[in-house]
């Protein structure tokens, strides 16, 4: 399924251009229409990496909003309908594509004059944004499994304070990677004799012994077979933008649960994750995140950098300086997800047995002659 995922690689390139293309006409030629106005956000492209000990992933993405309405009135109310394409790279040759369709509205009474001064706001003052969205992705395993699953995903929040959660169903069902059988034996060997004598001939008798020794070997075969399947499941958040410094950079602490399981695993990856991330300047991210549970990504902890580069000129030059963000700018971040396109299950079971009895004897004959007597003795 690798020409799936140059498709949506395809796609993810063609309407950067075409969407940063439209942008830069509008500032170069006069006669054009008004400018979109990208205070508050607009296209952007950028990747990723993240890592760990176990674990390391590139990604690219772009968020491309076709339909924005934030501040075109008196105030900043206004909704952004948007696309995301997203795509994955893992160091064991994973790849990974998602395709979302999003919704954000902000309800804010701020006028847009306020919001561009820029000044200290309180916990509603800039309003409450909600948001919807609906994602296809696609992962091919290090095994060559192809994986498709459904996410969808709500949010809600202020500029202080921020709750996501979504859900994720697969349609595949659990793959066999390898098979492996695995034999025991066991021997056991008993012995048993029998004696014949024939009847006195020729002034001897004649004693015949066999020994017959039987052994049993008993093999029990044990077939495991290793599998991976794409896991059902969700995870929640909620985050906390922190006071004073906000006025500077973004400093956001992230508390939350995950829980994923599937058909065959023995045991869910289930627990609870709390981490942080950092906007020294608006296009870059700076992340880390502490898992209870190590089985979502191998090791307890996940660290990496993020790279959102707004597509016109203008907004690019204002994202690599350190400022004080509004919060209808977050309406046009990536949504929080698990873009990793699929979460893999990976386990190895025993799914059958065998006992095969083996039976050989061998007969060992030993025969012995010794002389008679007549019987008769000499009178006195």
């Amino acid at each position: 399924m690798k020409s799936t995922f140059s498709i949506a690689v395809l796609f993810l390139a063609v309407s950067s251009v075409i969407v940063g293309g439209e942008l830069e006409s509008d500032y170069k030629n006069p006669g054009a229409k008004a400018p979109l106005d990208t205070r508050w956000g607009g296209p952007i492209l950028g990747g990723g990496f993240k890592s760990n000990d176990a674990f390391s992933e590139a990604s690219f993405f772009s968020l491309i909003p076709w339909k924005n309405a934030i501040g075109d009135g008196g105030s900043m109310e206004g909704s952004i309908f948007f696309l995301e394409p997203y795509g994955t790279w893992a160091e064991e040759g994973e790849w990974g594509g998602s395709l979302g369709l999003g919704f954000r509205h902000l309800f804010s009474h701020q006028s847009v004059s306020e919001a561009r001064n820029g000044q200290n706001a309180g916990f509603l003052t800039e309003g409450v944004f909600v948001g919807a969205n609906l994602f296809v992705d696609y992962a091919e395993s290090p095994f060559g499994n192809d994986f498709w699953q459904t996410g969808v995903g709500f949010e809600v929040g202020t500029r202080y304070l921020e709750f996501r959660s979504n859900y994720y169903r697969p349609y595949e069902s659990a793959q066999t990677v390898r098979t492996r059988t695995v034999s025991n034996s066991h021997r056991s060997s008993s012995t048993s004799s029998k004696s014949f004598t024939s009847p006195p001939s020729g002034g001897s008798q004649t004693t015949t012994r066999l020994n017959t020794t039987t052994t049993r070997t008993t093999t029990q075969s044990t077939t495991f077979e290793l599998f991976e399947e794409a896991l059902e499941g969700w995870d929640a958040e909620v985050s906390l933008l922190v006071p004073g410094i906000d006025q500077f950079m973004d400093f956001t602490l992230i508390g939350g649960h995950y829980a994923y399981s599937g058909d065959r695993l023995s045991s869910d990856i289930d627990g609870w994750r709390a981490g942080f991330e950092a906007r020294p300047v608006p296009a870059v991210v700076l992340h880390a995140t502490w898992f209870e549970d190590k089985g979502l990504y191998e090791e307890n902890w996940l660290a990496g950098v993020r790279f959102e580069i707004p597509l016109d000129k203008n907004a690019a030059r204002e994202a690599f300086k350190p400022r004080r963000r509004h919060l209808a700018e977050r309406l046009f971040e990536l949504v929080r997800r698990k873009n990793t396109a699929v979460t893999f299950g990976r386990e190895e079971q025993a799914t059958g047995s065998s006992t095969t009895t083996q039976i050989n004897s061998t007969t060992d004959r030993t025969t012995t002659s010794l002389p008679v007597s007549s019987g008769l003795e000499e009178d006195e």
